[in-house]
């Protein structure tokens, strides 16, 4: 049994038992009353074999016969065994008149050493960063564009201060965009607030980090980067929105 059957029999026993009606089990299970019906006809009749599916272990009615996947693949090795599955499919329909998926043609050639399959690449599983224990210790910077006066005034860019240990924003500026002049307005008037904190923690844009161009021009850092060296303020560029999920949270 799989899971989803196991869990339509669940329910049976509980229709059974008189502790569900109906209606109740076909919400449940997400089914309409009519096709729950015929699951309890069919579990009262034949137990829990009749919640299993008729249809398993049965070969699929639309695979295509043996014989003529034979003969596709001796066509393919003869006359297009270099090409790829797309490419071979639309030969085999417009010069052999034969009208196949591009997924089976993939299979098939697989299955004979003429195509190799791509390798799916690893999801990388990233631990969540833990919060700093201090609030002013390391905060998060970020800008949002937004129509965040619904039509009264034109769209604009909110940038916010959030704390990394708290989520508290602790400053917050409409700007008409991220740029360095802004960036620097709201550093001042967060350090005049709340005084400097360790680490300020950011995306890549091109106000903290140096773009490719800047680096043939021989600049390693920015004028905002450097204003932070010399008050001793950390700049973390994060790899990812997630990364920065506090600000990034506050502006979704």
């Amino acid at each position: 049994m799989t899971l989803k059957e196991a869990e339509r029999l669940s329910i049976m026993k509980q229709i059974e038992n008189k502790n569900l009606k109906q209606r109740e089990a076909s919400e449940c299970l997400g089914l309409s009353l009519r096709q729950t019906q015929r699951l309890i006809r069919s579990y009262k009749e034949e137990g829990s074999r009749g919640l299993i599916s008729k249809r398993r272990g049965k070969p699929n009615p639309r695979k295509t016969p043996l014989e003529q996947r034979i003969k596709i693949m001796a066509i393919i090795k003869e006359r297009y065994s270099d090409f790829g599955p797309t490419f071979a499919s639309e030969k085999l329909s417009k010069e052999e008149d034969i009208l196949i998926s591009i997924e089976t043609v993939r299979k098939l050639m697989i299955e004979e050493g003429l195509w190799e399959a791509k390798k799916k690449k690893e999801k990388k599983v990233y631990q969540r960063r833990t919060r700093r224990i201090r609030e002013g210790e390391l905060v998060q910077a970020d800008g949002s564009y937004h129509d965040w006066f619904e039509g009264r005034a034109p769209k604009s860019c909110l940038i916010q201060f959030v704390d990394d240990a708290t989520s508290k924003i602790l400053y917050a500026k409409f700007c008409d965009w991220e740029s360095r002049k802004n960036y620097f307005a709201c550093l001042e008037g967060y350090l005049k607030k709340h005084g400097k904190p360790q680490e300020l923690y950011v995306d890549k844009h091109s106000v903290f980090r140096v773009t490719r161009e800047e680096l043939k021009k021989s600049k390693g850092i920015t004028a905002f980067h450097k204003a932070l060296k010399t008050l001793g303020i950390e700049l973390i560029c994060a790899n990812s929105p997630q990364a920065k999920g506090r600000v990034e949270r506050k502006n979704g």
